[in-house]
């Protein structure tokens, strides 16, 4: 079963594990799947998906983001990965890889880039 909000859009799991201070600045398109984890203060912006990548293992696993993280639009995080703390995901980056804690993490496939000072989207 999935919560769909009709008056925002988002369909957010409700085997998702979300941290406290969790913001969804602009949730159309947003879709949290079942058993991702999200960490505290994190920031998602519109059509972004958090879920599984579909591998031949029937786990299907699902990613964990850290605490802090921003997501920008567009942006897709997918399988059994891990991002960061203090991270930033680009927009339309697809992520299927974990990232380090402190970086910027931009592109298809997605690379991280640390950086200092960073900024959010």
């Amino acid at each position: 079963m999935v919560r769909t909000w009709s008056k925002t859009g988002a369909e957010i799991s409700p085997g998702a594990t979300i941290g406290p201070g969790f913001v969804l600045a602009h949730p159309v398109g947003v879709v949290i799947g079942h058993r991702a984890v999200i960490g505290s203060n994190c920031t998602i912006l519109q059509g972004v998906t958090i879920g599984e990548n579909y591998p031949k293992d029937p786990e299907h696993r699902y990613p964990v983001i850290g605490d802090q993280v921003t997501i920008c639009a567009g942006a897709k995080i997918l399988g059994d990965i891990t991002i960061g703390s203090n991270t930033i995901v680009g927009a339309n980056a697809v992520v299927k890889d974990s990232m380090p804690m402190d970086s910027v993490v931009v592109g298809v496939p997605a690379r991280a880039v640390r950086t200092s000072g960073m900024s959010a989207c």
